[in-house]
């Protein structure tokens, strides 16, 4: 058959790899320049650094093995680190499940699960229309691509909201169902010594602060820190500029560290706005009709992390039969 994906992530990469296995011919549209998701690995004038996920921490079985054969590949590396947490003083785990991280970047597993898929990047899929002869995809400037036995939605739940509500009836969600992030990159020009590569912090601005340099196969010379806000103060944040809540991420790490600044020479924001679905919201399910060649899942269907990306695919291949199952990618 020949297949569309939409989105290039984690659980899209994976489902065409599965597909592709199957000796399916697969075409994966992406709206952003580059594969990966929210493992997005960013590509600056001074570096790189992982922008999404920092790492991965597998628990379930389904999760290991794809994780194990990635390892086995030399695509996923274990990082033996300890993960301390930062309340009045700084306490390390006393037992710390595996963290994985991806070489050269948390988006190696993409850029290897779609080798050999034809993949279009910079493409916003922005409207399906079903024909007598098959599925057409549009983009935001009315190119149109297809014909396509079945399309498979995998983007951010607003996007696969968009694209399926006329065909398939869905419960909209509102803005105030998700909860944003704010990520902050900052090349520090004196190192800080002694400082923990992972640190979850229980103060009111930041979540998450990782020293992404020292992770396995960095290239860096200097440190190079990203930084997760809370979705609280992120929401709070939302329409600030970079650069303000830069300096307040900045200070944050100053402060943990027990000093009035850091010093500072390159520094990058990203608002990540649909990063999770808040516990409080619906929950959404993956669609899947064969009648009409349509389906939709993500990491939306589980939960916001890495993990939940690849459960959706592995789940979404296993509910819908041989077609869909994963098969081990090579």
């Amino acid at each position: 058959m020949d297949i569309a994906v939409v989105g290039a992530g984690v659980t899209g990469s994976l489902i065409a790899a599965s597909l592709q296995k199957q000796g399916h011919k697969v075409s994966v549209f992406e709206k952003s320049r580059g594969r990966g998701g929210r493992t997005t690995c960013k590509r600056t004038h001074w570096g790189q650094f992982d922008l999404g996920a920092p790492f991965i921490r597998p628990t379930q079985l389904p999760v290991l093995n794809i994780i194990s054969e990635l390892e086995s590949l030399g695509i996923a590396r274990r990082w033996m680190v300890t993960p301390y947490h930062r309340g009045e003083t700084f306490v390390s785990e006393k037992e710390s499940a595996p963290i994985y991280v991806m070489v050269p970047g948390m988006n190696a597993a993409c850029h290897h699960w779609l080798t050999g898929c034809r993949l279009a990047t910079s493409v916003q899929i922005t409207h399906l229309q079903k024909t007598p002869k098959g599925w057409i995809l549009w983009d935001s400037t009315q190119c149109k691509f297809g014909l396509f036995d079945w399309v498979i939605v995998t983007a951010p739940w607003p996007q696969t909201y968009s694209l399926l509500a006329p065909y398939v009836l869905l419960a909209p969600l509102e803005e105030r169902h998700w909860q944003p992030c704010w990520a902050v990159a900052v090349q520090l020009q004196s190192a800080l010594p002694d400082a923990m590569p992972i640190i979850y912090s229980s103060d009111s601005l930041l979540q998450l602060a990782v020293l992404d340099s020292a992770k396995p196969q960095r290239q860096s010379q200097l440190q190079t820190w990203v930084m997760y806000l809370t979705h609280q103060a992120s929401a709070s944040l939302s329409d600030e500029s970079s650069e303000a809540v830069s300096f307040k991420a900045l200070t944050a790490l100053a402060q943990m560290f027990e000093r009035d600044t850091v010093d500072t020479l390159q520094c990058y924001a990203h608002f990540w706005r649909y990063a999770r679905l808040a516990s409080e919201a619906p929950r959404i399910a993956p669609v899947f009709d064969s009648e009409l060649g349509l389906a939709a899942v993500g990491d939306w269907a589980v939960g916001g992390s890495v993990d939940a990306s690849i459960k959706a695919a592995t789940q979404f291949c296993q509910q819908f039969g041989e077609n869909f199952c994963y098969a081990h990618v090579k």
